[in-house]
């Protein structure tokens, strides 16, 4: 198994959010979200408020930090509030310890210190960490565009990816939100968003959708439900389901729970090494934190990840483990890590699913509501449905919505042999058209091979391009559903509808030009 040494430290220094073209409206049929609606946790009566009115959360940020700039929603309990972010994060958690995230950075506000998944190819960035690492002072910002993470959140700032020869984003781009729903009667906010290669601009490009379903449970307890669907052409390996952690000032103590039903104290330091791991199965299936671990009565947060059933699905290579420490100094970064890895193959044209719970209360209740959800934090891969949508073609413009006969019909769930099919708008000129291919109007540029001619990967990155997704004409409004993808004789491919139906495609220009200036 790849050592963590070799990259996983550099999830640490930063996601994204804020500005963000294109955020669905609460509109999305449901039929999007079927494959997060596996049975989950009982709920029990509670008022909950959602709004996407823009209200401060009331937490304390470093200085320079605008929370309106990746605030999408907000839902509140009688004990917990959650701030959603555009990339379809957990960006703000206050119950009565306070903010449970930590302050942030400023060179990183919203991208790293939340709540998220985050995904990558083993294989694809070990020999890119193992390049740079040899000789960090001169390797390490030009292999910065060949490093495949992809993040749920968004891409990272200027100064902490690109070149200066390719430049890097100088502004937060969140990961795409294309679709969204509240529904009141469940209580559950359901997401998609596609998730971003977060050193950009990058030579790979993200096939990755990510469905979020946050469900809130009553008495502190949210039940969250995601899938990541791989429409793109490399295989997925590593999966962070969640990747998060809490604000060290508020919740300075690491509890570990043992299968036996007991718990211990955790300690120990996020770095390159010695990284304090355990294997779910060698642990109660929650880890939690606290201000005091002696108190019944004091303030709680707890990450419910679950303990595995025997044996392995063909799908998962090696046990899930936990992983958690403090980043930095305490008093600086202000941050207690957690990784919840996963070591996965997911295939192009796969889904998996996985469950975990996050529990707000005292530290009794903390510790014995985790214990019950544990059985119910899993991971699973989705069956495809036959379930379809109409697309109707409403002034020229691919709409969920319309009247009389649609003009074709997708599929509303991903499936091996489907490509998603996204409503795409050029900023340029207000046409809306439906495509399967996100970086359809995306620059590039040719991007220089910084590996030598014998390093074993020299030849994988010559004459490869990045890509600019941050700057693009071409905004993402909406998922429409899927599609199956035929290559054509001539080249290319095509789509066709559930129904049979022959999509027409834009074609992909040669190499739009930067517009910084694009409509929003």
């Amino acid at each position: 198994m790849l050592k963590r040494s070799r990259y996983l430290h550099w999830l640490i220094p930063a996601l994204l959010s804020a500005s963000l073209p294109g955020i669905a409206a609460d509109d999305s049929p449901p039929e999007l979200f079927e494959l997060l609606n596996r049975a989950g946790a009982e709920q029990t009566k509670e008022k909950v408020r959602y709004t996407t009115d823009y209200k401060p959360s009331g937490s304390k940020w470093v200085d320079g930090l605008d929370e309106s700039s990746v605030f999408f929603a907000a839902v509140e309990t009688p004990g917990l509030r959650l701030g959603i972010g555009k990339g379809g994060q957990i960006y703000s958690l206050r119950g009565p310890f306070g903010e449970g995230l930590p302050p942030q950075r400023p060179n990183a506000p919203w991208m790293d210190e939340v709540w998220h998944l985050v995904v990558t190819n083993e294989n694809l960035v070990a020999s890119i960490h193992d390049f740079q690492n040899s000789d960090p002072k001169n390797n390490w910002d030009i292999g910065m565009p060949l490093q495949y993470f992809i993040h749920q959140a968004g891409i990272y700032l200027e100064g902490l990816t690109g070149t200066r020869e390719l430049g890097a984003s100088k502004k937060a781009f969140s990961s795409p939100m294309v679709a969204s729903r509240w529904d009141a009667k469940t209580r559950t906010l359901y997401l998609a968003n596609w998730a971003q290669q977060a050193r950009s601009p990058n030579v790979w490009k993200s096939g990755v959708l990510v469905f979020t379903a946050y469900r809130f449970l009553g008495n502190g307890a949210v039940e969250v439900t995601q899938a990541l669907t791989n429409f793109g052409s490399e295989d997925l390996t590593y999966l962070n389901a969640p990747w998060g952690g809490v604000r060290n000032s508020s919740l300075p103590q690491t509890i570990l729970s043992k299968p036996d039903g007991s718990w211990v104290k955790a300690s120990g330091r996020w770095g390159w090494e010695g990284i304090p791991k355990s294997y779910f199965t060698d642990t109660g299936g929650w880890i939690a934190w606290t201000s005091n671990q002696t108190a019944d009565a004091d303030n709680a947060l707890a990450l419910v990840f679950g303990t595995e059933p025997e044996g392995q699905p063909a799908w998962k290579r090696h046990p899930n483990r936990i992983l958690h420490g403090t980043a930095g100094e305490a008093s600086l970064r202000d941050y207690n890590v957690v990784e919840a890895a996963s070591s996965i193959t997911i295939k192009p044209g796969e889904t998996l699913a996985c469950r975990w719970f996050l529990v707000s209360g005292t530290f009794e209740q903390v510790r014995q509501r985790a214990a019950k959800l544990a059985p119910l934090a899993t991971m699973w891969m989705p069956e495809p449905t036959d379930t379809r949508l109409k697309v109707w073609m409403v002034n020229g413009k691919p709409s969920l919505k319309g009247k009389g006969n649609p003009a074709f019909e997708l599929f509303a769930n991903p499936a091996p042999g489907l490509a998603p099919v996204f409503a795409m708008e050029d900023t340029r000129d207000g046409s809306v058209f439906p495509t399967d291919d996100p970086y359809l109007l995306t620059r590039t540029a040719p991007a220089p091979n910084p590996l030598p001619e014998k390093h074993p990967e020299h030849a994988q990155y010559t004459g490869r391009h990045v890509h600019y997704p941050y700057e693009s004409p071409g905004v993402l409004r909406k998922l429409l559903g899927f599609a199956r993808k035929e290559s054509l004789p001539e080249g290319g491919h095509a789509l066709i509808s559930a129904d049979g139906i022959k999509i027409p495609l834009k074609t992909k220009e040669p190499n739009p030009p930067s517009t910084s200036a694009a409509k929003n």
